[in-house]
């Protein structure tokens, strides 16, 4: 009997160290996993668009660029100042030219109500076409700009021109000049009124036109300067039609 229940606890030994041993604990589940992020698709679409977006900006960034930059117009030197009467001959009487290191200065004597011609070439030199609208008529006091008039001939170069038009509006290519004809008119002044001096101008603003822009800008004489040779109090003066005198 001893022998029995030396086998019933050596089979319970077993049973609870095998048998019965308790089950595992349940694991926790762990934290789902992040959706996948779709994938950006480069369709033609998309890349037409961005191209078309790009092309845009960048041609508007260019045209604002030349039509805002200088055009580089400028008044080529004077080949001829003559009063109206001695236009034919180019009698010198009344004019006096002075070379001096920054150019030539040309000297009319003021003659009340003269009028005088300034023979002189227009030049584009920028980089792109410029369509010229207008010279606008202008009053220095003493004496005032009356208008421009166009050689009808592109194919001559400055200086030999024969004929002049009335001013229209007219284009300049880049590097290209015209053969231009300057109207300048003498102030109504006594001369009792007028003392010794110098009233000069060293260009004249022009209207035009830049890839269908229209802006407003200086155009000086190159080496070249306009005077009249009187200051003082002038009972009629020439002044510009904006709204008051400009001084040269």
């Amino acid at each position: 009997m001893a022998t029995g229940l030396r086998q019933n606890a050596r089979m319970s030994d077993t049973s609870d160290a095998g048998g019965a041993a308790p089950t595992d604990a349940p694991t926790e589940p762990g934290p789902a996993p992040a959706p996948a992020r779709p994938r950006f698709r480069w369709t033609w679409r998309r890349i037409v668009v961005v191209i078309a977006v790009l092309l845009v900006g960048g041609t508007a960034v260019w045209w604002r660029g030349v039509v805002t930059s200088d055009p580089k117009l400028e008044f080529t030197f004077f080949n001829g100042v003559n009063r109206v009467e001695h236009d034919a001959t180019g009698n010198p009487e009344g004019i006096t030219r002075t070379e001096n290191r920054l150019g030539t200065q040309i000297d009319i004597a003021f003659v009340p109500n003269q009028k005088i011609f300034v023979y002189l070439g227009l030049r584009n030199g920028g980089g792109q076409a410029v369509r010229i609208e207008k010279v606008p008529v202008t009053g220095f006091y003493y004496f005032g700009f009356d208008g421009m008039d166009v050689s009808p001939n592109r194919n001559i170069s400055v200086g030999e021109a024969t004929t002049y038009d009335p001013f229209k509006p007219f284009t300049l290519k880049s590097g290209e000049e015209r053969n231009v004809r300057l109207t300048f008119r003498l102030a109504d002044c006594s001369p009792s009124g007028l003392q010794p001096g110098h009233t000069t101008i060293r260009g004249l603003l022009v209207r035009y036109k830049i890839l269908g822009l229209g802006r407003t800008g200086f155009a000086p004489f190159t080496k070249s300067v306009l005077s009249v040779p009187t200051i003082g109090r002038c009972e009629h003066p020439i002044i510009d039609p904006a709204g008051g005198p400009v001084r040269g």
